[in-house]
């Protein structure tokens, strides 16, 4: 298969052309993988926005950073993600952008190329591209922010990356600026030091938990320094701590509630875990399925695993401290660190058996064991990963 594209766009807004190309590209692999042969051919689209046009034949020429990587962590509310996230991220060598997805999409998630739907029920709506939440849209800004056209974004972010807690290091002269500046943060000097610390950067990051894997896989075509990384995660473990935060259990009242937010869970884990095992047939190198229940920590080999999957060097010691002090929050309610499966004492039984009805073939995909009792559930001696993890990075 043979695909080549040169077209006109006015605008950055007209992804439809990109989509229609890439779109035909994703829909042959996923519904007859034997017409590609995945160590011949690929699919690579160069978007010019700047010089308006789409060209597949000059991906390199599009960037002139020095070698580095552009991460993308993919994950869910309530996966771990924020910890992962600030591992990566809280680098002086990282530029971070928090969620810039959050923006319009609060409770939505994007999904394929013209669906939004709701993070918390079973239900989706086809937007047109127009639409401020389209994939169109959020694959724009995301590629932006990879290539420090910020300018005309800053005004995109939301209070997290003001937020103590979740700004990184890489938006302090950005952050200080717009203090002194009555909170301005679109202040010119504020905004061109946003894009100088991220031009600075050896590595650019961002973190979404609002759009899918094949949706998201789109910029892996242009974009040759771009790696996806996807934090998968235990539904019970997702769903035991939605149930304990506060902002996310008001919406889980009632039983009927939380059967939507699991079928919604494992609807996503089982539709990514399919785009992520298509995806490793392409890029083999760029994409990395990754789970919560490996362990990754600052100290650990299998972060350090991570780390030179993302061609990233080892952090120094004050790194690890300052990870260390950050994630004290992270595990403020756990007597003992880092801890997947304490949803075994604290999930009751109902919820546990909703999982089950919903994800019993997500959990054996991802090597985890489906109790079939409370008794089971309760009795630790009975591990809950079979023999290894299906997406264990070592």
């Amino acid at each position: 298969m043979n695909i080549t594209c040169r077209l006109t766009l006015k605008s950055a807004l007209k992804w439809s052309i990109v989509f229609c190309v890439a779109g035909m590209f994703l829909y042959v692999i996923k519904n007859d993988p034997s017409a590609m042969n995945f160590e011949q051919e690929k699919l690579s689209l160069s978007l010019h926005l700047e010089n308006g046009y789409v060209d597949s034949t000059t991906t390199q020429a599009a960037y002139n950073y020095s070698e580095g990587t552009d991460i993308i962590l993919l994950a869910y509310m309530r996966s771990g993600s924020t910890f992962l996230g600030n591992l990566l991220g809280w680098r002086p060598d990282v530029f971070y952008w928090f969620e810039p997805l959050r923006n319009l999409r609060l409770w939505d998630y994007i999904r394929d190329f013209d669906l939004l739907c709701n993070v918390v029920q079973p239900s989706c709506n086809i937007i047109p591209e127009t639409d401020a939440r389209s994939l169109q849209n959020a694959l724009s800004l995301l590629d932006d922010i990879l290539h420090c056209r910020l300018a005309h974004r800053v005004n995109e972010s939301t209070d997290l990356n003001y937020s103590p807690e979740q700004a990184s290091p890489s938006w302090q002269r950005h952050l200080n600026c717009t203090a002194v500046n009555n909170g301005s943060k679109l202040h010119p000097k504020c905004v061109s030091y946003l894009e100088e610390d991220c031009h600075k950067a050896s590595h650019r990051m961002v973190k979404a938990l609002r759009i899918d894997l094949n949706s998201v896989s789109l910029l892996l075509h242009n974009n040759p320094r771009l790696k996806i990384v996807h934090l998968l995660r235990d539904p019970r473990g997702i769903i035991n701590s939605r149930l304990r935060t506060f902002w996310y259990a008001a919406f889980l009242k009632t039983d009927a509630a939380i059967s939507d937010d699991i079928q919604v869970i494992c609807s996503r884990l089982r539709n990514n875990i399919e785009s992520g095992i298509r995806l490793l047939k392409i890029y083999p190198n760029r994409v990395k399925l990754i789970q919560y229940e490996d362990g990754f920590n600052v100290k650990s080999p299998k972060i350090s695993k991570l780390y030179e999957f993302l061609n990233i060097d080892e952090p120094k010691d004050i790194h690890a401290n300052e990870i260390d002090k950050l994630s004290s929050t992270y595990y403020a309610n756990r007597t003992d660190g880092f801890n997947p499966f304490l949803y075994r004492q604290q999930l009751p039984w109902n919820v546990v058996a909703m999982v089950n009805n919903h994800c019993a073939d997500v959990m054996s995909n991802m090597g985890l064991r489906m109790f079939r009792s409370e008794a089971e559930l309760r009795n630790e001696s009975i591990p809950v990963i079979y023999s290894k993890l299906t997406y264990t990075i070592l």
